[in-house]
């Protein structure tokens, strides 16, 4: 359960193993027969980014582009998958997520009828959020701005 202390444990750690059949193992170097995370996922090549796939796909880096420009530029790219999951796919699916499930409850008590009353439900429900995390956020800290429990805020004198 150690993937539940926070998000980024997803990242670093959790680990699971599945079983790769021989016939299944595909592309040069060694498999060990098994596919592991967070290690088979941290160095997916994305494809054609120059340096993955049949020859008719590999290319030199960008030297025709500024320096600048070269580091914007789709060359040797690798996706990081267990990244990924916890930077962006966790918080989009979290902020997409409980409005549905919050206008799907309130449709169900007869709260929310049309696309007015969504709009509204989801509007308050913004403000709520936001003035409840601004609250938490400055006034419940300690030293060196760590979060701390209502009765153990330091007092100032």
């Amino acid at each position: 359960l150690s993937m539940f202390q926070n998000v980024r444990a997803i990242q670093t750690g959790w680990e699971w193993t599945i079983p790769v059949p021989e016939s299944a193992q595909l592309g040069p170097g060694e498999h060990d027969g098994e596919l592991n995370w967070p290690q088979d996922f941290s160095h997916v090549p994305m494809p054609f980014n120059g340096t993955s796939g049949p020859d008719w796909m590999r290319w030199g880096p960008p030297s025709f582009l500024p320096a600048w420009l070269q580091a914007m530029y789709w060359y040797d790219l690798n996706m990081n998958t267990p990244a990924f999951v916890v930077e962006l796919f966790v918080p989009v699916a979290i902020m997409v997520l409980l409005p549905v499930i919050m206008i799907l409850m309130l449709r169900r008590l007869g709260w929310v009828n049309n696309m007015r009353d969504g709009s509204i439900a989801i509007f308050t429900g913004l403000l709520s959020v936001y003035f409840i995390l601004t609250i938490i956020g400055a006034g419940f800290r300690g030293a060196g701005q760590d979060l701390v429990l209502p009765w153990d805020v330091p007092h100032i004198d």
